[in-house]
């Protein structure tokens, strides 16, 4: 299920159970109404229908029943209700009830939600209490997107890792007791009294530089000195006014931190070892002038999300925080607070935890549960690592600058990591540094294997990263995988070329259009016979690339990984490449289970379990002599899916056989 609770609604005859607000299906969730005079204490399920229905009627309550499900999923959850006019819809083509459903300001829900599932945070419910959960609003480049496609804008500032801030509407109640001096305020009210007793102390110390007569350099340093050695406390003091997330963007944002570094450099440059007439009073009032004015200009910005003022309903009132408030207007990095707390980075980690997570979430290469092939070169305990690090190691670099929390530490000598340690930055970036004879500074990109085409993809940067996933087809692929998931089930299998096919559409529309690629990318899969299906089989494929029949064909699941990566050696024109023909799918000996056409010494055929284990074999060896493909790279997600496959019937068959 895409979101919680479930109320159950009837309306206008339909043979369906509308779900409530908030609820995006997957699957087929929704069962059929029986019809007028059945046996109400029938028990319902969400198996076809057991009612007599003429043949004539089956048509009607199936395309019913597809409008309910799309509308739920394409109007963030809401299915249909009094207010549609189901006779109307039923009268549309199936193309222009998707595209009236998207027309529908719930729509932007929709994407919020499949970009938070292909980020790989999606929360269990969208919105509470008629608002947005607070987590959504971490996920800048998310809410970006989803804007986008609802402004006919730039949908791949989803793979924007850089960009503006969204910050959530401030919150309400206190997290924490208040404390006897605080009682009785509310959470605005705490907020404005943080800031004016932050403001007082450094206008005391402003009054006292300027005030009447001439204030001593001696005595205004002292002022000053003790200003600077109470930030902590200021800090703390401030800051019980917000909760985690909120504090994670203003200590990112340096809004505390940054005006009193500076007042601290000024004290030690004006202060430290001057004589009293020689201490530059109207230069260190004006310096007080202007971290007030950097406070002032990022709590008056951040008061404008106050929820009394600021709540949005839809995704287009999302408001973007003004970064010109803040100390560092540089954009926003788009790894907020629970991606910081997922995604920690120690100091032997080496970034590698957030690498696997962009290669996951972003190309679809789970590194960690299917490594890729070693180094040829490599050996025992070195191959095993070596698969993993190629990959990972590069990627992790585009980080380097970032230790906890992703703060970006590269102005500073030193870089402290989530575990609390740090290292010299230099010392610490090194690791990355690449060798002379590389012809380029840093060993840091996106690693293809030999034999994928293009190339592997290097950079230094994170907007770099940004730039290679705006452009590596790889992505383009794992969007239209996920967007597949999204809207069927994640477990739902579905066929390689199938999936080539939506990606090959997707590319070519995205590079004139993003957001209407992705519009007519989801009216496809909407209009699919796996979206149509009331009990789709899990295992089971049920599209196929046009012109591709899937009768004689291996499962589908492995059927275009096969050809793309062994049918070139293992088919009826190659008998000397082990005597199998993995394009050829028939009945086993033993009459119970089908196989590949495979024969041993003696030109006999072997049995379904003799083929699927030394398939097993070689594709888990980590013997470059000995691991298939031969003399080639298989890419990981691909060789995960046939070991799985095989892995999974060689179980199937053994169980069959019994003791």
């Amino acid at each position: 299920m895409r979101f919680g609770s479930i109320a159950r609604r009837f309306a206008l005859l339909l043979a369906l159970a509308a779900l409530g607000s908030g609820h995006i299906a997957t699957r087929s969730e929704t069962p059929a109404k029986p019809p007028a005079g059945a046996d109400s204490g029938s028990r319902w399920t969400d198996k076809p229908t057991v009612f007599p229905v003429k043949s004539g009627d089956r048509a009607v309550w199936s395309k019913r029943w597809w409008i309910e499900k799309t509308a739920r999923l394409l109007r963030g959850g809401e299915g249909l209700g009094p207010d549609d006019d189901v006779a109307a819809l039923e009268a549309l083509s199936e193309e222009a009830i998707v595209r009236r459903f998207m027309a529908d300001p719930r729509f932007g829900d929709t994407i919020l939600d499949f970009n938070l599932y292909f980020l790989g945070f999606k929360p269990d419910t969208l919105k509470t209490d008629g608002g947005y959960s607070r987590g959504v609003f971490d996920f800048a480049n998310a809410v970006s997107a989803a804007q986008a496609v609802m402004a006919g804008g730039d949908y791949f500032k989803l793979f924007d890792l850089e960009g503006p801030l969204f910050l959530a509407p401030l919150r309400v109640v206190p997290e924490d007791p208040p404390g006897p001096q605080d009682v009785g305020l509310s959470q605005s009210q705490l907020r404005a009294k943080a800031f004016g007793e932050l403001r007082a102390a450094l206008a005391g110390v402003l009054a006292f530089a300027v005030g009447p007569g001439r204030a001593h350099g001696d005595d205004v340093c002292e002022a000053m000195v003790g200003l600077v050695s109470r930030r902590d406390e200021l800090r703390n003091q401030f800051l019980r006014a917000f909760n985690d997330s909120e504090i994670f963007v203003l200590t990112r944002a340096q809004v505390l931190t940054a005006p009193f570094e500076e007042l601290a450099a000024v004290v030690k440059e004006e202060c430290i070892g001057q004589d009293e007439d020689d201490v530059d009073v109207p230069y260190l009032a004006g310096e007080l002038r202007k971290a007030m004015g950097q406070l002032e200009r990022a709590f008056a910005e951040i008061a404008k999300f106050d929820p009394a003022v600021y709540r949005p309903r839809s995704v287009l009132e999302f408001r973007a925080f003004d970064l010109a408030a803040l100390p560092d207007p540089r954009p926003w990095l788009a790894f907020g607070y629970e991606q910081a707390m997922a995604l920690a980075n120690s100091s032997t980690n080496l970034n590698r935890k957030r690498a696997a997570y962009v290669l996951k979430r972003f190309f679809c290469e789970d590194v960690v549960a299917s490594p890729p092939k070693p180094q040829q070169h490599a050996s025992g305990a070195e191959a095993s690592c070596s698969g993993c690090h190629n990959k990972l190691d590069p990627m992790a670099g585009f980080f380097r600058s970032h230790g906890a929390q992703f703060f970006d530490y590269g102005r500073m000598p030193a870089i402290v990591f989530d575990d609390l340690a740090f290292k010299s930055r230099g010392e610490y970036e090194g690791a990355w540094r690449a060798p002379p004879a590389a012809g380029r500074e840093w060993n840091i990109g996106y690693i293809r294997n030999s034999a994928a085409p293009g190339g592997s993809a290097y950079g230094r940067s994170v907007a770099d990263l940004s730039r290679i996933i705006r452009t590596a087809p790889e992505v383009k692929r794992c969007l239209v995988k996920r967007l597949f998931e999204y809207m069927v089930a994640d477990d739902q299998m579905i066929e390689s070329g199938y999936l080539d096919h939506l990606t090959r559409e997707f590319e070519r529309e995205a590079a004139a259009d993003s957001s209407a690629a992705l519009k007519n990318t989801i009216a496809r899969i909407a209009q699919s016979q796996t979206f149509r299906e009331r009990d789709p089989d899990a295992r089971q494929c049920y599209d196929y690339a046009p012109g591709v029949a899937p009768e004689g064909l291996p499962p589908c699941r492995v059927t275009f990984a096969l050809r793309k990566n062994c049918t070139g050696c293992h088919d009826s024109a190659h008998d000397g490449d082990g005597s199998l023909d993995f394009g050829s799918w028939i009945a086993a000996p033993d009459g119970r289970n089908r196989t590949f056409a495979h024969l041993d010494m003696l030109m006999e055929q072997r049995s379904a379990e003799d083929t699927l284990t030394r398939i097993v074999e070689r594709l888990a060896s980590r013997d470059p002599k000995y691991q298939m493909p031969k003399n080639r790279s298989m890419r990981a997600d691909e060789r995960a899916e046939l070991m799985e496959w095989a892995q999974r019937e060689l179980a199937r068959i053994r169980q069959r056989s019994g003791p």
